[in-house]
């Protein structure tokens, strides 16, 4: 690379790809992501280019035709990169309607690593193939510091063991969006829905399949095998943040305590189950 040269190769965060340099990259430390050698990129459209049925995203196997290939995110930065946990996430996510729930909790993240070579720019980036993720808008970025399973994202090769420095911070988090696919048809609930005349959400009417949650109606929540007062009574501590005796899960599995499917975890719930107890559909 010429000192001169100008257009995609202006330092510090030239635009071109690492093939144009023979596969490599070159960065100042702390790395900065290399935004056009990201799948997708960063400054793509959302909509078009890093939506994803979370089915797919989560590397479920398909339930029904016509299915779905796994997809994942690859984040490519100017050097080389580790995590400073085997097993912590060293990428942060959280959904743009929830934000206080940490959702990378449910993905998993590769540094990936060619035969014989110990070093990696690349992170790969998906769900953990157990947990279907919330379907909505995500904002991500790396981790700079640890925290409740969380691990900062490290440059690597430049500093001796345990002196490493985080990755450059984002200017703005990394976006992406999931569309839900309950059923794992591989076609989005919206659709499926509309497909079906409305039939697959008689009730609630809320935008999702009513038989992809287990326990529709079904007022034993803490799973004892009747439904009662005590059922009522977990989803009242269920509310004030206490799971214990709260197992009813639907298809998200871990947004307990929303036994009416509004959206949110509240008084409603107790109203709620207090009727399916009493024999009435909430």
């Amino acid at each position: 690379m010429s000192p001169t040269q100008t257009g995609d190769w202006t330092a510090p965060h030239y635009d071109g790809l690492p093939a144009a340099l023979g596969g490599g990259a070159i960065g100042l430390v702390p790395y900065a992501l290399h935004r056009t050698a990201c799948s997708p990129t960063p400054d793509s459209d959302v909509e078009d280019h890093r939506t994803f049925l979370n089915s797919a995203f989560c590397h479920l196997e398909p339930n029904e035709a016509p299915g779905y290939d796994d997809v994942s995110m690859t984040w490519v930065f100017y050097g080389p990169v580790l995590a400073a946990h085997p097993t912590y996430a060293p990428i942060t996510a959280r959904h743009d309607e929830h934000p206080a729930t940490p959702r990378e909790r449910w993905m998993t993240f590769e540094v990936t690593r060619d035969a014989g070579n110990p070093l990696s720019r690349e992170v790969v980036i998906s769900g953990n193939g157990f947990a279907q993720m919330l379907p909505g808008l995500y904002h991500a970025a790396p981790a700079s510091a640890a925290g409740d399973e969380l691990t900062p994202l490290l440059c690597d090769g430049v500093l001796p063991a345990g002196e490493n420095t985080p990755v450059a911070a984002f200017a703005s988090p990394f976006d992406f969006a999931l569309l839900g696919d309950c059923n794992r048809n591989g076609i989005d609930d919206v659709t499926d829905i509309e497909d079906s005349g409305g039939q697959y959400d008689l009730y609630p009417p809320d935008g999702k399949i009513d038989y992809c949650y287990a326990g529709l109606c079904d007022g034993d929540v803490n799973c004892d095998g009747s439904a009662n007062g005590q059922d009522v009574e977990a989803t009242e501590l269920a509310v004030g943040g206490d799971f214990s005796d709260y197992c009813q899960v639907g298809i998200y599995g871990y947004d307990d305590g929303d036994f009416n499917r509004d959206g949110a975890v509240n008084g409603l719930d107790a109203e709620a189950v207090e009727n399916a107890v009493g024999g009435v559909c909430p």
